[in-house]
């Protein structure tokens, strides 16, 4: 059930205090987002049998808003998560973070191993075509299973092999 204050006051000060962080909310906090958000019953496996879980969900301003709710004390766990902007920024900072990490992997291992660098490098270029050949075969056999994942793997071991060559060639 949509209501213009949920979404525009009470959501938008909690979300302002939170940020994308987990934030425990007082029994009354918790008590108003039960009401505004759709409730999603989990039956979870425990010790001594089963329990169900309430979570609470909710949709405001791009983003999918959840709230663990704790039937013991009436408070809860609400999360903010990343609106499609968001997300997609997330996703470059990641691919960029993890590609300056390849580098500086390279980089330290030019450094302390100079000698084994050239051998590592041809050890990824067999695995690329070893993957290759497995693909080939896949295909001639009329298996397509799991080429995606070998696909996937050969491409990041590319990449990965085009970012030593190149710290190689700075050095």
């Amino acid at each position: 059930m949509k209501s213009k204050w949920f979404d525009d006051v009470f959501l938008h000060s909690l979300y302002s205090i939170t940020g994308h962080s987990e934030k425990w909310l007082t029994a009354k906090q918790t008590a108003v987002c039960t009401q505004y958000m759709e409730r999603r019953t989990a039956r979870i496996e425990t010790a001594t049998g089963y329990n169900n879980h309430d979570n609470y969900v909710y949709n405001w301003d791009g983003r999918e808003v959840i709230l663990s709710y704790s039937k013991k004390n009436g408070c809860g766990v609400i999360w903010f998560g990343l609106n499609a902007e968001e997300q997609d920024q997330a996703r470059i900072d990641n691919e960029s973070n993890r590609l300056k990490q390849i580098a500086e992997s390279a980089m330290r291992r030019l450094k302390l191993h100079p000698n084994k660098y050239a051998e590592h490098l041809e050890k990824m270029k067999i695995e690329i075509t070893r993957c290759q050949y497995e693909i080939d075969e896949s295909v001639a056999e009329g298996d397509l299973d799991g080429i995606e994942s070998i696909q996937n793997h050969i491409d990041k071991l590319q990449e990965k092999l085009t970012i030593w060559e190149s710290v190689a060639k700075e050095d």
